[in-house]
């Protein structure tokens, strides 16, 4: 969201974000501004859950590095042994 903006839309005035769509009538303004909240949530929730996703892909890679690490020490141990 950018600016929140009066405008006139098919002769009634109404309030509008850069992009987005036109909220006229008394409380256009109020849901204009509801409107900008919600956006920014879905798009902060979005960020959530590909922030999620690096971090279990993280867990993953460490699980594995553990297990071959496990193994390498195995094997060198039956290599000395």
């Amino acid at each position: 969201m950018s600016r929140l903006r009066e405008r006139e839309d098919r002769g009634h005035v109404g309030w509008q974000w850069d992009a987005g769509p036109v909220f006229v009538g008394e409380d256009g303004r109020k849901w204009a501004i509801q409107y900008g909240r919600a956006t920014r949530y879905l798009e902060e929730l979005a960020q959530l859950a590909k922030l999620h996703h690096e971090h279990e892909t993280c867990k993953s890679n460490i699980h594995t590095l553990k297990a071959m690490q496990d193994l390498e020490a195995r094997l060198d141990v039956e290599n000395t042994g």
